[in-house]
């Protein structure tokens, strides 16, 4: 009686810094079928003919002989959601292939010193003719001082707990925390902030959250705004590139006419940029 024993895979993921835990895939090799393009003992032949780059994203791999399937499944494959879902709309590249999702690639790399210079003086004169004066003060919504002055609440919470108040704070001055309006939140993540908005509005009626997010997210805070829930309204969640957004055939702004207060805590730079267009 002949016993098999798995192996594991000898790959060391880098940002884990730890053995991968799939088990060896072939005799040939002691790496599994994802990581199998790393062994340095095979021949980029055989490599080639057990596995192969996804063409849609090369950070996996697929057996060759399952690839017309793959692509039809594949997670990064492009799946246009409705008539909101406008490849490029608001993109400055819309004629030509974006990779790595960034819009302005070499940008920085073109711009010669006198060209940054100029570029400075632009900003901070548009600064100094808009912004009559600098907040040195932020105000933080009741409700958000209110989870800030439980004990439990540790110093990470309490930095995120005191950005997304000072955000809300900043509605309630703008008097923008009003009855009939579709909160849109660009670059929501977990939903965090749209979360902590919703307490705020426990008073208002017909209130809508449309959430925007690009990358797949893990312990969202949808979960407290399913349909039985006291958390609030339900989140409306698209999974998309701020790019891709027409904001006026989203379902809930168009059947409802509703007002749209639309907000981020966090974007990077070009994320600013597209959001703004």
């Amino acid at each position: 009686m002949t016993s098999t024993v798995k192996r594991e895979c000898v790959y060391i993921c880098p940002k884990k810094n730890r053995k991968c835990r799939i088990h060896a895939s072939y005799s040939i090799s002691p790496y599994c079928a994802e990581h199998l393009l790393h062994d340095p003992d095979l021949n980029e032949e055989t490599k080639r003919s057990l596995r192969c780059p996804c063409p849609l994203s090369p950070s996996h791999s697929v057996d060759p002989s399952d690839l017309k399937r793959h692509l039809k499944v594949c997670n990064q494959r492009q799946i246009i959601l409705g008539p909101f879902h406008r490849l490029l709309y608001n993109s400055a590249l819309k004629d030509e292939v974006i990779e790595d999702n960034n819009d302005y690639p070499d940008i920085l790399k073109e711009i010669d010193d006198e060209q940054l210079d100029l570029l400075i003086k632009k900003l901070e004169y548009l600064h100094d003719s808009t912004v009559e004066q600098s907040a040195n003060t932020y105000k933080i919504h009741d409700v958000i001082q209110t989870e800030l002055n439980k004990e439990d609440c540790g110093f990470k919470t309490r930095k995120h707990l005191e950005q997304i108040g000072s955000l809300i704070g900043q509605l309630d001055t703008l008097n923008l925390l009003n009855d009939d309006t579709c909160y849109v939140e660009l670059g929501a993540g977990r939903g965090k902030t749209s979360h902590f908005l919703s307490m705020c509005l426990t008073e208002k009626i017909n209130i809508d959250f449309v959430l925007i997010e690009r990358d797949h997210q893990r312990y969202k805070f949808d979960s407290y705004h399913r349909e039985g829930q006291q958390a609030g309204p339900p989140f409306i969640r698209y999974r998309m590139d701020i790019r891709d957004l027409y904001l006026p055939e989203i379902p809930i702004i168009k059947q409802k006419q509703s007002n749209i207060v639309v907000l981020s805590k966090h974007l990077c730079g070009s994320g600013t940029d597209l959001a703004l267009r």
